[in-house]
């Protein structure tokens, strides 16, 4: 849906590097995941360096015994690469040529999900561990490959907000969690400090924190960057409700609704009749007993206007449904 007017144009800032944490998204049904067959690779904001981080030999410990296949072997050359994953990062010339400033085995057995490298090439950092969001959340490499830090949940504090917080008057996690993953950069917001000398990071309800990239060190005192925060966080919930996708629409009403700011409320209003909706089915006892219509689109956008204060009575945010071919499909497991 368009987004115009009053939210303003969104501009793209070379020295700010934004990312969405989507790669969330990879995981799939309940605890499942897809097999990578591609290797990671991103550049920095000004395009001069390259890096890449190298999938392991298939054939090796690294790759849970569940994730290799006759198809995922075939696609690898595994002449270039180890028995976990390999990390390189380049200086790309203006002819696109390159030259490897360096080459080492990074933290993660199979790849990290995302990362991000500084215009200068100093840093680079790179974000969990494919089949297991959660574990090396935050890993930052210097200008010659050597490890700065490994950050876990617990040296970012995070693990707080996996079983509630107290302190922060928070009964209820506020970070999903499944069988293999902790899920703490969902709608999060991730940028450079203007400088690049820090990671900026906030959680989708704006617990806002910062990492240092010279050392690693965290810090909850982030007031002289909440400006630029604010910016990158209108900048993703504008984009969101810009977007024809229902999940990014649903994404944008979270943000929308921590955010405090009343401008979105009639954006968020218009989320209310979404047509977008989610299967779930039930059965007792091993029959089908009905299915349900979840309208999540819809449900973001009541928790949205509540949060700021609106009234939103009567929205049909789950429907129960009949339908034979659900029946068969759950009697048949």
């Amino acid at each position: 849906m368009a987004v115009g007017g009053s939210f303003g144009v969104i501009m793209a800032r070379t020295l700010l590097i934004l990312f969405a944490i989507s790669i969330f998204s990879l995981r799939m049904h309940a605890d499942s995941w897809v097999t990578p067959t591609e290797d990671l690779q991103v550049f920095s904001g000004n395009g001069e360096f390259r890096f890449t981080a190298l999938l392991p030999k298939m054939d090796k410990a690294a790759w849970p015994r569940h994730a290799i296949t006759a198809e995922s072997k075939n696609k690898q050359d595994d002449s270039k690469r180890g028995d976990s994953c390999i990390g390189r990062l380049e200086v790309v010339g203006p002819k696109k040529n390159s030259t490897a400033l360096w080459i080492r085995p990074l933290v993660n057995p199979v790849t990290p999900l995302n990362a991000i490298v500084t215009d200068s090439g100093r840093y680079v950092v790179t974000f969990d561990n494919w089949f297991g969001v959660g574990t090396d959340p935050i890993v930052i490499y210097n200008e010659r490959g050597d490890l700065i830090k490994r950050h876990t949940l617990e040296s970012l504090g995070l693990i707080k907000f996996t079983r509630g917080a107290a302190e922060y008057d928070i009964e209820d996690p506020m970070i999903d969690s499944s069988i293999s993953s902790t899920y703490w950069g969902s709608n999060a917001i991730m940028l450079l400090s203007e400088d690049q000398q820090f990671l900026l990071v906030r959680l989708y309800w704006g617990y806002t924190f910062s990492v240092r990239l010279s050392d690693g060190n965290v810090s909850i005192d982030c007031e002289s960057y909440q400006a630029q925060i604010g910016e990158k966080v209108n900048e993703k919930i504008v984009a969101g409700f810009a977007s024809p996708d229902a999940k990014s629409h649903r994404n944008a009403a979270i943000l929308a609704g921590y955010s405090g700011d009343k401008k979105y409320i009639p954006v968020l209003r218009a989320l209310l009749s979404d047509k977008n909706f989610n299967i779930s089915k039930t059965s007792i006892n091993g029959r089908y007993d009905h299915s349900s219509r979840n309208y999540e689109v819809r449900e973001a956008a009541v928790s949205a206007l509540r949060r700021l204060g609106e009234q939103c009575e009567g929205v049909v945010t789950e429907e129960k449904y009949s339908d034979e071919q659900d029946r068969v499909e759950v009697e048949k497991r």
